[in-house]
């Protein structure tokens, strides 16, 4: 079966698109050129490299580890930017869609994001999600794996007009989100798949990733 994602990004996308003005559809695109532009997606952790270790709280403050999700042998670790972005959410979904065919495989599946737990909590409730969501205070996780990014002032205006302050939501003084990214790590820590996307609207590959598992 070949998992809608990739239709329900591209449709979700057009939407947004459609209801822009023509300054405003200037301004993202300016916005994810400078971040392509910066070469953060490079830099980033990426296929063969050795993932670092961490210990984050999720939802319910109940502490993870890097060595805790690989406890069966392979983790899914997925970065998003938080519940108020509609493509964090289709991806989250999908990985649900996904939950029981990576369990059998012996995956732990996490999400990690800059957001309040409050919020990852309710996202779990609303989306009906039964896999660990993961709250990485000031991106400390997501920067060890160099996808953090700063959002370029065209953004920070767009999101401010329509009453998102991404600083004051995840409780710090910048407007720093993470890549969206997709791993497998291996029990050796080691990464067998990567997708690591500037552009917010594109996002992993269920496809590649099942085939990455089966390998």
């Amino acid at each position: 079966m070949i998992d809608p994602l990739p239709r329900e990004l591209r449709y979700q996308a057009e939407q947004t698109r459609g209801g822009l003005r023509g300054e405003e559809v200037r301004a993202l695109d300016a916005a994810l050129d400078a971040i392509a532009a910066s070469g953060v997606a490079e830099a980033a952790l990426g296929l063969g490299e050795i993932a670092p270790d961490f210990e984050l709280p999720d939802a319910s403050g109940h502490w993870l580890s890097l060595t805790d999700l690989l406890a069966g042998g392979v983790a899914v670790i997925t970065f998003y930017r938080g519940a108020w972005c509609p493509y964090c959410n289709l991806t989250l979904r999908a990985l649900q869609r996904l939950l029981p065919d990576l369990r059998r495989a012996g995956a732990r599946v996490a999400a990690i994001s800059p957001q309040p737990r409050d919020m990852a909590l309710a996202q779990a409730d609303r989306n009906l999600l039964d896999f660990d969501l993961l709250h990485d205070a000031r991106n400390r996780v997501a920067r060890l794996c160099g996808l953090v990014y700063e959002m370029p002032a065209e953004w920070r205006r767009y999101c401010q007009g329509r009453g998102t302050d991404l600083a004051r939501v995840n409780g710090t003084e910048r407007w720093e989100l993470p890549l969206a990214a997709t791993y497998l790590i291996r029990a050796d820590a080691s990464v067998a798949y990567a997708s690591v996307e500037v552009d917010h609207t594109r996002r992993f590959d269920p496809a590649a990733l099942m085939q990455a598992l089966a390998t």
